[in-house]
């Protein structure tokens, strides 16, 4: 069971890790995606700290839609993220391409 899910795992356009949280993506349209990550602390809300890891080619820009903050990916692509506690964050990740849509990486 465990083996399956690793597999459907590296399909997902996006991955986080790090401290749990429940992380969904939705793609918009070509080369935009929106990211949601929700601390799952119902009983015990805690900040979580987690990095989003892309699946695709090519380079993103972030967006705090809530905030409207760009965030700056780490030079391997990689996104560091804090959930507040009891709270979520939505994110718009976009292609650097100007729409075009990134391919998964083998």
């Amino acid at each position: 069971l465990e083996q399956s899910f690793r597999s459907a795992a590296a399909s997902l356009p996006f991955r986080a890790s790090g401290d749990d949280v429940f992380f969904h993506t939705v793609r918009v349209s070509n080369g935009r995606y929106r990211l949601v990550a929700i601390d799952p602390g119902w009983l015990d809300p805690s900040e979580r700290n987690i990095e989003i890891h892309t699946q695709l080619t090519g380079a993103f820009r972030y967006r705090d839609l809530i905030t409207g903050q760009t965030l700056r990916a780490s030079a391997a692509g990689q996104l560091a993220l804090t959930v507040p506690a009891g709270a979520f964050r939505i994110i718009e990740a976009e292609t650097q391409g100007g729409g075009q849509d990134a391919q998964r990486r083998n």
